[in-house]
């Protein structure tokens, strides 16, 4: 995922787990992520543009409408760049996710699942997560014809981690976005209100 998009992330995570919509500058954004004041600066020029984000005199801004945010980071981001692994395992969707090594990163189906304590929108049986494939059980490594889940594993970018063992919905609402099939676009319909409330 490119610096831009990492900078779409944490703005749209600030908001939905601390109600944070409002900033004095962007230096602080940019020493929050250790990136460049300019990469910030960049990155905010299209959803300023789409009226997501509001810039202030003297440099501050405000992101006014998370959902423009939110469908432009979907539409940009390619989850085939970071793909490192997929495979069928001939096992449910959930009994895959409990076997994931514990430094792993849940996103897509289980994390909107982890992340609300329950599945209340579909049945599925795709499990999409961030890590190093290496770390897998042989077996998975392999894969079988036929297998009930597919699993994919994607390389984490340095900053995903942050945000705990389960990604952030948006980050989930974004992968899902990004899959095809019923499943995920229940769980994404399932999302918008979630994660674009308003203020």
């Amino acid at each position: 995922m490119n610096h831009t998009q990492v900078v779409w992330r944490d703005l749209l995570a600030r908001e939905e787990l601390h109600g944070r919509r409002r900033y004095a500058n962007l230096a602080s954004v940019a020493a929050e992520l250790e990136l460049p004041v300019s990469t910030v600066h960049r990155a905010l020029q299209r959803p300023t543009a789409i009226g997501a984000v509001t810039r202030w005199p003297g440099g501050g801004f405000s992101l006014v409408d998370p959902l423009r945010l939110l469908l432009l980071w979907a539409g940009h981001r390619d989850p085939v760049g970071d793909l490192a692994l997929r495979r069928e395992i001939g096992a449910p969707a959930t009994e895959v996710e409990r076997q994931l090594p514990a430094d792993f990163l849940l996103s897509g189906f289980g994390a909107v699942v982890a992340r609300r304590g329950g599945n209340r929108v579909a049945d599925y049986d795709r499990v999409v997560c961030y890590g190093d494939p290496a770390e897998l059980p042989d077996a998975w490594l392999v894969g079988e014809r036929g297998g009930s889940t597919v699993l994919e594993v994607h390389t984490p970018d340095p900053w995903l981690s942050r945000y705990g063992p389960v990604v952030p919905l948006c980050q989930a609402f974004v992968d899902l976005f990004n899959t095809p099939g019923w499943p995920a676009a229940r769980f994404t319909e399932s999302l918008i209100g979630e994660l674009t409330r308003a203020a």
